[in-house]
């Protein structure tokens, strides 16, 4: 339904009022922080439900130390944390295999008393030249359940980052950090390299970043990230350059690696691969029983053959839930640790980035489905544009950013466009359906003094308001109904018991009239005017007029014996009922409208109901009615008359009663069936027989109007025969 009412205004008010909080929402600080946070929420859906496709890369391998791991070599080393040979074992048997690099994400800070376990992984480490050991770097001086000994700050680590240019300060944390947690000094001292394992969640405790690069101490300290990304390339100098928001990797002067897109704080955005496409992972006890059965020769339960190490970066860490290593990432809540730096790795060895969409695009979304929305609801006259277009423009809007996602790597925002342009919607919506909900209460009031309330129903659920319609032609059956002799009869009353007399038959009436589904056009003092067939289409139009004066002619007999006591004068009552085509709409003036029908069709109505005085008769059908309603009603032709103010000649009938079984029914055919015959040889002019016909009537009917009026209009013609006798009977009442 859509009712016209001030929509340019408020359009207008609504679009501004949106907008304006949208560009709050994206220049104020806090506030934007909140923006962004809801844009990660839907991103972080997106990880979950419509991952992409993408293969991790094949360079990068994980040995996994999994709780079945842990359990099977429990008894050789003990409850974690196992000791420092058992890491020897697996880096010497890794290392043969001639992998790029092997990298650690376990802590060896504490020294392991009395043993020499220490050294010898210390001594294993710098045999192959590629291990590189796990330091953790603190914005305090401890770390709460380690007992770790700091080394001396003159210390310098081996094998730092260089830098092409001085980075911004703004990266990598660099007034956060005030202490590290190194390795051991007997690892320490014989590591070739060492590299960060931090790795902070946001605010949130969700962990979508990493840091490739940590500043401590006057130092450039590669993440373990960073140090499997720049293990492929240990023979070249490498060296750093922020451009851009990318941290560009060259191996040389002009040789330009990588280029590693990076946030505002100098981290890499983790572009998670789905849970079915993970990193290729090994068991760590896997790596134990091969490296056991190789020294025992025991070549048939070899598992893992070291070759496959080839070329690869090897990271050594922790699934186990008991060891602590378990993060929250927006793909799961058990995530390990150490799969961060795998998935960073991936990402730049296979250039695998999320491209985000500039921040300029998501507000142009945003101001786009927030003018769509109102546009649509405020200024569509069709249902499907006002409450399809807006609904599946936001859905378009969430397909795309879902497809982009899943197939692209893009990542377009859609948390703001889709608040606002869902703000915008509901608002729009509530609006409207307000102001509708007032127009249709309004107009539901103005149809319900002439409509049925079924009809009035039908009206304002479809959202037709027929106080709008323009004239039009329609077929239509129409009724007048008046008092016979009311103004006579009204003379010798109060006006008070005048007024109640009329309002109580009126009342009545109305009430037959909306019962049958009819359009009450108006009152004419004591008489009653309305129709069929309008404002809906109704097939039955004419069967309803009929049966509407029936029921009404029954009501005022209730109505007479209902009263008797009330001393009201009995009323009797003329209604003509006539089919045909008129005028239906608003016609009147600029200043009053009604809703009402006009044409020829409507006097004939009117002059009907004044020829049912001429025929002692209370309802006389025109013959045009009479052929659509003649299968449901028993009618007798009553005559052929020029109406007053006519030339055509109309047939006459009058409905006695339904067609139905009964003696009613039985009694109404029979009358009928002699009073077609009667009026039959009155039509032929044979005067003499059908005034013997009504007289048979007479005799088994003595009360019935029409037969004592052709009886003496037979009488009258048999004295003076016409001349050129047609059966037409000319009226001369109104």
């Amino acid at each position: 339904m859509h009712f016209k009412f001030k929509r340019w205004k408020v359009f207008v008010k609504s679009f501004l009022v949106i907008s304006i909080g949208v560009v709050i929402f994206t220049e104020v600080p806090y506030l934007n922080k909140l923006a962004q946070q809801a844009e990660q929420m839907t991103l972080d859906m997106r990880y979950r439900n419509f991952n992409r496709v993408n293969e991790p890369s094949k360079q990068v391998i994980l040995v996994d130390l999994d709780e079945e791991s842990l359990k099977k070599y429990a008894e050789a080393y003990g409850r974690w944390p196992w000791p420092r040979r058992a890491f020897k074992e697996i880096t010497a048997f890794i290392g043969e295999g001639n992998p790029s690099m092997i990298l650690y994400d376990v802590l060896f800070t504490e020294p392991q008393k009395d043993s020499e376990d220490d050294q010898i992984l210390g001594l294993v480490s710098a045999q192959y030249k590629n291990v590189s050991h796990a330091a953790l770097f603190l914005p305090h001086s401890e770390i709460e359940g380690i007992d770790f000994i700091p080394l001396p700050k003159d210390r310098m680590f081996p094998n730092p980052l260089l830098w092409k240019s001085t980075p911004p300060s703004t990266w990598f944390n660099e007034n956060k950090l005030h202490s590290v947690a190194l390795p051991n000094p007997q690892i320490w001292t014989q590591t070739p390299y060492v590299h960060s394992v931090n790795a902070d969640p946001d605010s949130d405790g969700i962990l979508r970043r990493m840091p490739l690069v940590i500043h401590y101490d006057g130092q450039w300290i590669p993440s373990l990230s960073m140090r499997g990304i720049l293990s492929q390339s240990l023979d070249k100098p490498t060296k750093l350059l922020q451009k851009d928001g990318y941290l560009e990797v060259y191996e040389s002067e002009t040789e330009l690696k990588h280029r590693i897109p990076m946030d505002e704080n100098g981290n890499i955005f983790l572009h998670y691969y789905a849970n079915n496409n993970q990193i290729t992972q090994i068991r760590v006890g896997e790596i134990l029983d091969s490296a056991k059965a190789k020294e025992a020769g025991d070549i048939d339960n070899i598992k893992i053959d070291p070759e496959i190490f080839k070329d690869k970066v090897i990271l050594i860490g922790t699934s186990a839930m008991g060891l602590a290593d378990l993060k929250v990432t927006p793909i799961g809540t058990q995530f390990p640790g150490v799969l961060l730096h795998a998935t960073a790795i991936s990402n730049v060895l296979n250039n695998d980035y999320l491209q985000v969409a500039p921040p300029n695009l998501a507000l142009g979304m945003t101001l786009f489905l927030v003018f769509l929305s109102y546009f649509s609801i405020f200024f569509s006259e069709s249902f499907v544009i006002r409450n399809l277009v807006p609904p599946f423009a936001h859905f378009a809007t969430t397909f795309l950013g879902l497809y982009l996602f899943r197939y692209h790597s893009i990542h377009l925002p859609i948390a703001l466009p889709l608040l606002a342009g869902g703000l915008s919607l509901l608002h729009g919506y509530v609006h409207v359906g307000i102001i509708e909900s007032r127009q249709r209460k309004m107009i539901q009031g103005t149809l319900s003094k002439y409509l049925s309330p079924t009809v009035t129903k039908h009206l304002v659920e479809s959202g037709v308001n027929p106080t709008a319609e323009v004239g039009k032609w329609k077929e239509i059956s129409i009724l007048f109904s008046d008092i016979r002799g009311f103004t006579t009869l009204s003379e010798g009353m109060s006006p008070d018991f005048l007024v109640r007399i009329l309002n109580e038959y009126l009342g009545d009436m109305t009430d037959i009239i909306f019962d049958h589904e009819g359009t009450l056009d108006k009152f004419i003092g004591d008489a009653v005017m309305a129709f069929w067939g309008a404002p809906l289409d109704d097939a039955q139009h004419a069967q309803k007029a009929v049966s509407t004066a029936l029921h009404m002619i029954r009501a005022l007999e209730n109505f007479n014996t209902r009263n008797k006591q009330n001393t009201y004068p009995e009323l009797k009552v003329g209604i003509g009922v006539h089919t045909g085509k008129a005028i239906v709409g608003n016609i009147g003036s600029n200043k009053r409208l009604d809703y009402t029908i006009i044409g020829d069709n409507v006097n004939l109505a009117s002059r009907l109901e004044g020829l049912t005085k001429e025929y002692h008769v209370p309802l006389l059908i025109s013959g045009s009615t009479y052929e659509l309603v003649k299968d449901y009603f028993i009618c007798r032709p009553l005559d052929v008359v020029v109406a007053k103010g006519k030339t055509q000649s109309v047939p006459l009938f009058q409905p006695m009663a339904e067609r139905r079984p009964g003696p009613d029914a039985s009694k109404y055919e029979t009358l009928c069936f002699m009073f077609a015959d009667a009026f039959k040889l009155y039509q032929q002019g044979q005067f003499g027989w059908a005034l013997e016909s009504f007289k048979k009537i007479k005799d088994k009917f003595s009360d019935d109007g029409p037969t004592l009026v052709y009886i003496e209009r037979c009488q009258a013609l048999i004295q003076e025969p016409p001349i050129g006798w047609n059966g037409v009977f000319v009226a001369k009442t109104k």
